[in-house]
This record gives structure tokens, sequence and C-alpha cells, in this order.
């Protein structure tokens, strides 16, 4: 994450942080890097020549198979899956983009994204006993 911030910003991410706690506001600033990434990916053609249909097809993906393997939506997380979060959003910009330097058929990019979302889930399972709390 970028770590530039001015006096002003330093400031607003403090109020925040207070407001939604340390756990939230990462995952927030990491959602917006994945939209940052997401945003770049929708103008992607993958080797295979297909492109995007639309620019939040991709971001509407990502947050239904979240949901579905969490059982929750990013905002409805509890706060020890945030902190899961925060690394999953992270490794998927880093799908994105190592998928889009080796010119990956953009199928291929969803299928890992899918992969990575199910493995965060089963890590976060097996470190908190299954618990969704």
């Amino acid at each position: 994450m970028t770590t530039n911030l001015t006096t002003t910003d330093h400031q607003k991410a403090l109020v925040q942080i207070q407001r939604v706690g340390v756990s939230r506001y990462l995952s927030i600033q990491a959602n917006v890097e994945l939209k940052d990434a997401i945003t770049g990916f929708s103008s992607y053609i993958g080797s295979d020549g297909k492109a995007s249909t639309s620019p939040k097809g991709m971001a509407i993906y990502i947050a239904h198979e979240i949901k579905k393997s969490f059982g929750f939506s990013v905002k409805e997380m509890p706060e020890p899956m945030l902190s899961n979060l925060t690394a999953l959003l992270s490794a998927i910009i880093q799908i994105i983009n190592n998928g889009t330097k080796r010119n990956l058929p953009r199928i291929e990019i969803r299928q890992q994204i899918k992969d990575v979302i199910k493995l965060s889930k089963q890590q976060y399972d097996i470190i908190n006993g299954g618990n969704h709390e």
C-alpha cells in the first residue's frame, strides 16, 4: 500500500481509523487499490483476444466470490475476517498484475482469483477453527 501521506491525509486517516478501526481501515485501503487494478484490467485484452465487456464485471465477480466463500459481503465481515481480507485483496491485485504482465487469458486470471479466494477462506478456517466471528 502507498505510504506517502501528507499531514492532511495523515489526519484524515487517523480520524477514519478511530471511526472504523484499524482492520476495517486497512481493508478499505486495500479495496481502493483493488479498484485501481480492476480499472486497469477492464481495458486488458488477453492472449486469447477476449476483452472486458464491462469495467464493473470484475468487481462484481470478486465481490460475489468473496461472499460465496466467506458467507459475508466485505461490509458485513466481522473484525477477525478483515485482517484476512486485506491480505486476500492484495493477493488478488498481484494476480491481476502478474496475469496481465504474462498476457494470460482473462478467464485464467479470473480462475486464479476464484482459487485464491477459496484458499484464503480455507486458511481462515484453519487459523480460526472455522469460526465466523
